[in-house]
């Protein structure tokens, strides 16, 4: 089932609806005035100008919180949103679960985090230029599920349909404990853009009514072009109204790029092809003269997977197994490796940063192990700035935020709770599994429901009580500081 039909599934289902108690609504109505007269025909009309009206137009998608953010300043959205609108959103936007009042500064203590210059915003931090020169240029690649377990050189498997990514790997910095924050595409882009880690019973950023600093705004203020590429139609996984929230001056999707290879399914696939953004991805940086960052959002992988011709069949297709997966993968590692060979031919080649990574990881063949259900790769391939290595560092996506920051030089205001991985020597990352949090460290791993410990996996058989509540500790710190700081709009100052 396809994004759109689930959308128009509600609506459809309303009409339907309508129709077949028409006539107990004449009945209730005008039970004793025949010469009455309704029109189902006038009284659909008006259902559906309401629908209209109430989504806010005829695109695929509804309004939301985030439209009022996709193309000003915070506080220009903030005068845009009227209080019974954004109220409503973010009831229906997640199950909101409050959390149990505590000390601000015990948890700031708890995460050992830089601290502030501003302590009603303790997250905010000003990152002054060091006049790093040359200025370098990020390309950002978020792929579909692309998991730890099937890149033959991070796993030591030999599922083969990898290649580019593991040559990639070999000669670029790997962090071999790599979390995703979350399990949907959206958290893995409202992560890494802005560094704000989803949470259990908390509305993603499409629904969040805060101040909060984004990569893309940072890189404009810092004039740089900025670059938001999805393969996907422009409104899907609402990566339109992400890629505008997050400060991105160009947008572009499916829409846009034409087809270049001859696809079995190409007609009516709205997930898009790789290796057709990729190369509309280098047409639109030819000749440019700014530094850019640029992030694509490559959807090829995602369910239902496609048919795929040779050499991309390896393994007998599906629409939703591994097999149909593993081909998939195939085919866009190929046309990852096709965007880099084509980039080396380019001037500013050594000057640019490539970070591959995921969305989220693919937790329909791993079974109950977390680590399969979160662990995804972080390859940071720059052969003239960034030396080849493996790090053993336990990161997640949002710790890509302020680690970019750095990496360009960006001057300007910004908030995280993340850390720069290539300057520190915390190591730990906490995802949100649906309603419960879990936490990855050198220690173990362990799973809370925010009112006590509901599993502990210690990497130590001998690991004792105080290591699991150190380890619960932070967890609760971490989740309980963004909740506090996001309710109270304290992410950011104004």
């Amino acid at each position: 089932m396809t994004e759109v039909s689930v959308k128009l599934l509600p609506i459809i289902f309303l009409i339907v609806l309508t129709i077949v108690f028409y006539p107990l609504f004449l009945k209730v109505t005008c039970p004793k005035k025949p010469e009455v007269q309704r029109s189902i025909l006038s009284f659909v009309l008006i259902l559906l100008v309401l629908i209209v009206v109430g989504r806010g137009g005829f695109q695929r998608k509804p309004i939301a919180v985030i439209d009022a953010y996709q193309y000003g300043s915070a506080s220009q959205g903030h005068l845009i949103l009227n209080g019974i609108f954004t109220a409503s959103h973010f009831s229906i936007s997640s199950k909101f679960i409050e959390r149990t009042a505590g000390e601000e500064k015990l948890y700031l203590d708890t995460l050992n985090l830089p601290v502030s210059t501003n302590p009603d915003y303790p997250l905010e931090r000003t990152n002054v230029k060091t006049g790093m020169s040359p200025k370098k240029n990020v390309v950002m690649i978020m792929i579909e599920s692309l998991s730890f377990k099937y890149i033959d050189y991070l796993s030591g498997e030999n599922y083969g349909v990898t290649p580019n990514i593991d040559r990639f790997a070999s000669n670029g910095l790997v962090f071999e404990n790599f979390f995703a924050n979350g399990q949907r595409s959206v958290d893995g882009a409202q992560s890494i853009l802005t560094g704000i880690p989803p949470l259990p019973g908390m509305p993603d950023i499409t629904a969040l009514s805060v101040n909060y600093s984004s990569l893309g705004q940072l890189a404009s203020d810092n004039h740089y072009r900025t670059i938001f590429l999805t393969t996907t139609l422009r409104e899907s996984f609402s990566m339109d109204l992400i890629a505008g929230a997050a400060g991105f001056d160009d947008y572009h999707g499916l829409e846009d790029y034409p087809l270049l290879l001859n696809y079995i399914d190409a007609a009516d696939r709205p997930l898009g092809w790789d290796y057709e953004a990729f190369m509309y991805l280098l047409k639109q940086l030819e000749g440019e003269k700014s530094n850019y960052v640029a992030f694509v959002n490559a959807s090829s992988d995602h369910t239902p997977f496609a048919r795929m011709q040779e050499p991309f069949n390896k393994y007998e297709h599906g629409t939703d197994t591994e097999g149909g997966y593993l081909n998939m993968l195939h085919y866009t590692d190929w046309a990852l490796g096709e965007f880099i060979n084509e980039y080396k031919k380019r001037k500013d080649f050594e000057e640019t940063i490539f970070i591959i990574t995921a969305d989220h990881a693919l937790p329909h063949f791993q079974g109950a192990e977390p680590y399969g259900k979160f662990r995804i790769p972080l390859i940071i391939y720059s052969p003239k700035n960034i030396s080849p290595g493996r790090s053993k560092m336990f990161a997640s996506q949002i710790d890509l935020f302020p680690t970019i920051i750095k990496l360009l030089d960006l001057e300007g205001k910004y908030s995280a709770i993340g850390k720069n991985i290539l300057d520190t020597e915390k190591s730990f990352a906490v995802v949100k599994d649906g309603a419960l949090l879990g936490i990855f460290s050198k220690e173990g791993f362990l799973v809370h429901n925010l009112k006590s410990v509901l599993e502990f996996q210690p990497v130590d058989a001998l690991s004792d009580e105080f290591t699991k509540t150190k380890l619960a500790s932070k967890a609760v710190a971490f989740d309980h500081l963004t909740y506090l700081l996001l309710t109270q709009n304290r992410w950011l100052s104004p």
